[in-house]
């Protein structure tokens, strides 16, 4: 499984970036580091690199079909500057109203 995270950074344009990659889909460096060289990787990680990169997660957890839903070679030209672009969501819990006492999340854009 690392194998294909480490060729879906690659395929994005992160070659040599772990650092921005991880960033992107928003698990620290070290763990992406991790991720790659045992393969030991949660769902939730995977879907948040499908998510981020336009990956199947088919692939990710199984390594079955295509890298990307279209065409693989229009997919890799994706550059870095495109997904700098990118609004990362982060979760913000707010009160509606004071009669209701379990927070809500919602998702702000941060950058």
């Amino acid at each position: 499984m690392g194998d294909r995270i480490r060729k879906v950074r690659e395929l994005v344009g992160y070659t040599t970036r772990k650092a921005d990659f991880a960033d992107l889909v928003g698990i620290d460096r070290g763990s992406l580091s991790k991720y790659e060289t045992t393969g030991q990787v949660k769902n939730v990680v995977l879907h948040s690199i499908a998510r981020n990169t336009g990956a199947r997660f088919e692939f990710l957890a199984y390594g079955t079909g295509p890298v990307f839903d279209d065409d693989p070679k229009e997919s890799a030209q994706i550059t870095e500057r495109s997904l700098a672009r990118v609004t990362v969501l982060r979760p913000k819990t707010i009160a509606l109203t004071r009669d209701k006492v379990a927070p809500v999340t919602r998702l702000v854009a941060s950058r």
